[in-house]
């Protein structure tokens, strides 16, 4: 069988933060979904023996009502990484810098929260300083609790800076929502069953 179709892929959405030459202070944020149109000229169809056999499914891992408590000093960033996080129902609070996350964490209740997303560049308190301080909490989870670095700073002696004061794992962005979801997965998620 011959089809003839023309069909649109949607790219996915990319985004720019940055700020404006005139005001630093003042965040902008640009995003733009690109489609491409991509004809397909031959289709074939084959009927192969045991196709229709529902597969097996593999164990899933499992981020519903996990607790994240997210440091983020640029709003639009934290907006996306929120949804993001929703997408797999973990519920999120949100701190706007180092200082707020580390005292949000310090009077929550013991193992409240299940993982830390870090930014490193902040105002008040960084993310480095704003972990090394958690890490440094008289209470049981502060010393295990995954704290993980999202930041545009990539480069190895970053990715050390991160790990020396105590992160768990670094990112890097923009976030690719996969490496994201993997991380939390393998850090906090519960197999299902």
């Amino acid at each position: 069988i011959k089809i003839d179709i023309k069909k649109t892929i949607i790219a996915p959405a990319w985004a720019m933060w940055f700020n404006s030459p005139s005001d630093f202070s003042a965040p902008r944020y640009w995003a733009r979904t690109i489609e491409h149109p991509v004809p397909i000229t031959e289709k074939r169809i084959v009927k192969k023996k045991g196709l229709n056999k529902p597969k097996k499914e593999a164990n899933t891992i499992v981020l519903e009502g996990k607790h994240v408590l997210l440091a983020e000093d640029m709003a639009i960033n934290a907006e996306i990484i929120k949804q993001i996080l929703k997408m797999k129902k973990i519920d999120v609070d949100y701190a706007e810098n180092g200082l707020i996350a580390l005292e949000m964490f310090s009077k929550s209740k013991l193992d409240f929260y299940d993982a830390i997303l870090m930014d490193i560049r902040m105002p008040v308190m960084n993310g480095l300083e704003a972990t090394t301080s958690i890490r440094a909490l008289e209470r049981a989870d502060a010393k295990k609790i995954p704290i993980i670095a999202l930041t545009a700073n990539a480069f190895d002696e970053d990715v050390q800076q991160s790990l020396q004061a105590g992160m768990t794992a670094h990112l890097s962005k923009p976030v690719e929502i996969d490496q994201l979801y993997k991380t939390l997965e393998n850090l906090i998620g519960n197999p299902s069953h």
